[in-house]
């Protein structure tokens, strides 16, 4: 109850918010959250933030004896700039969660539904308040059903067996499908959320795979997506937590910059609170919270860099085979998408075993010596499956089993975790470069120029000549901490040469190389500046041994495969 004049105004069916800049923000009877200036809020506009019901308008605030409106109107809208003033400023980055499962303070799970909010075993209005977060109306989607919850037999035998259909190159690629699709129906509940980047060719089933998995998941993902901008789908999927379908994401000339765009924003989306950005909007700065798990498919999919590996569960399809066609899809698809909100309920009713289980595996695949970060992938995606494909939890003789049998593709990930970082990449990249420079009728590469500047007398001042064109040079350097000096691999951190070969890389482009260089192991940043060809920059020292001196004689034409080896413990 509150005081306004002489007045005492209770049990306010809108809900003031705050305000900015003589803008008001309310949440309106239907829940959603409405704003505008004191003119947006004339008679219609006032009847229209109370969906058209004036009882309490003229219960709190009646008309005068002359009057011919059901209710004070000015009163009425002073009460409501008064109380969005007592409010306090509005922050548009005021924790607001819309359709999607969310994880509430101390473990529970709200479900938005757009007009309904499921918490604690009951369905709450929308614009509900839970644990200080609000869930505001938003559209209405399909709600898990409670009452239709499949058993493990029936999830086997009418969700697994038609995964199963397609021919996947990895033994373990139906389950990890299957612990894909588990964990995206607790949207942004998951400590870790996994994505799927899945690889086919002509014929493979890979948009009908995608299909299945947009039925299956039913209102918990959104529509499946061929548009690959990271803004948009930022805008569109504002505040929610479900999972996102992407098909046709390929990593080619037209819209591969999209596409990288678009990973940069699903690595965001893996942990904590999802990828947040904020943007300006009509002269505001509005927060985009995206919270999720993501399906990419593609012909030619972009590949991963070494920190999006731990968040993408690799999957990649073979062609169709007689043993393997999906056959009557069409069908099979609509059934799993009449099973969709069962299947839904039965991940929400299951969370308690999920999070026991994902535990468990964590701290099972953390002893056998994965890295923290692999065992959230791996554990998130197995405890899934197994809350989807079990009824109890898995005793640790079970679990024992499933990482004996897991072994081979837990090598395959380490392997994959220690490949090259960052430095090591932009590295190859510039060994790689073709250069204006021909020899054999062949373009030479920078790594095999500096091959013959470092190790063949002959051909060592062309070679010295060419490379400083480019922002490169074999120089004496003293090591930080050393007495001596040792040859280095000079490269400028500002050169056009370097600029051009570096063009259209996104990540080392504009300079970008000098930070990845320095990177490598036993690179420095030297104090003085050096000049290349008549321009003084600073540069990157490189230990000189990183091109192995007994290089292939076709690794030093530049032709072909032409990169000499590089010494990763240099």
């Amino acid at each position: 109850m509150a005081v306004f004049g002489r007045r005492e105004v209770e049990d306010c069916p809108i809900a003031p918010l705050g305000h900015r800049n003589g803008i008001y923000f309310f949440v309106s009877r239907a829940g959603e959250v409405r704003s505008g200036s004191a003119k947006d809020f004339g008679y219609a506009g006032l009847i229209s933030l109370f969906d058209g019901d004036t009882e309490w308008l003229a219960t709190m605030f009646p008309p005068g004896s002359r009057a011919t409106a059901p209710f004070d109107h000015a009163m009425a809208l002073a009460w409501l700039i008064r109380s969005c003033v007592e409010a306090g400023i509005w922050d548009e980055s005021t924790p607001m969660r819309s359709v999607g499962t969310w994880r509430v303070k101390g473990g529970a799970l709200a479900v938005h539904c757009g007009d309904a909010i499921w918490y604690n075993g009951e369905w709450l209005p929308g614009g509900a308040t839970i644990e200080g977060i609000r869930y505001p109306t938003a559209a209405r989607v399909s709600r898990p059903d409670f009452d239709a919850i499949p058993d493990a037999a029936t999830v086997r035998d009418r969700l697994l067996s038609v995964v199963k259909r397609w021919t996947y190159l990895d033994p373990l690629g139906a389950e990890m499908v299957m612990g894909w699709l588990a964990a995206a129906f607790l949207g942004g509940a998951p400590s870790w959320r996994n994505h799927v980047i899945v690889q086919a060719g002509y014929g493979a089933g890979k948009s009908t795979l995608t299909a299945l998995m947009s039925a299956a998941l039913g209102d918990a993902a959104d529509r499946t997506q061929t548009d690959t901008s990271e803004a948009g789908t930022r805008k569109a999927k504002r505040g929610e937590a479900r999972a996102i379908i992407l098909d046709e994401t390929e990593d080619d000339a037209g819209s591969g910059h999209h596409v990288r765009k678009m990973i940069g924003l699903l690595r965001r989306m893996s942990s904590r609170d999802g990828a947040s950005t904020r943007r300006a909007d009509g002269g505001r700065a509005v927060e985009d919270r995206v919270v999720g798990a993501a399906w990419m498919a593609a012909i030619l999919p972009p590949v991963l860099e070494p920190q999006d590996r731990s968040r993408f569960i690799a999957i990649a399809l073979g062609p169709l085979d007689g043993r393997s066609d999906p056959g009557d899809i069409d069908a099979a698809i609509e059934d799993v998408g009449a099973l969709s909100t069962g299947l839904w309920a039965r991940m929400i009713t299951g969370w308690g075993r999920f999070c026991d289980s994902f535990a468990a595996y964590r701290a099972d695949l953390i002893a056998l010596g994965c890295t923290v970060r692999m065992a959230d992938l791996v554990g998130t995606w197995v405890a899934a499956r197994d809350t989807m494909l079990e009824d109890e939890v898995l005793g640790a003789s079970a679990r024992e089993a499933e990482i004996d049998r897991l072994r081979p593709y837990l090598a395959a990930l380490m392997d994959s975790d220690q490949g090259e970082g960052h430095g090591e990449e932009c590295w190859r990249h510039l060994l790689s470069s073709p250069m204006d420079t021909w020899h054999g009728g062949s373009r030479r590469v920078v790594g095999g120029l500096l091959y013959e500047a470092l190790y063949l007398v002959d051909a060592e001042m062309d070679a010295k000549r060419a490379l400083k064109q480019v922002g490169i040079r074999i120089l004496t350097e003293t090591p930080p901490g050393e007495a001596n000096g040792v040859r280095v691999i000079a490269v400028a951190n500002q050169h056009a040469g370097l600029a051009k070969l570096f063009a259209g890389t996104i990540k080392w482009q504009s300079g970008g190389w000098a930070t990845a260089l320095k990177l490598l192991p036993g690179a420095w940043a030297p104090a003085k500046p050096t000049r290349f060809a008549g321009a003084l920059s600073r540069w990157t020292a490189i230990p000189a041994d990183y091109i192995q001196p007994d290089a292939a004689e076709e690794q030093r034409d530049g032709g072909g495969e032409g990169i000499p080896d590089v010494d990763a413990e240099a």
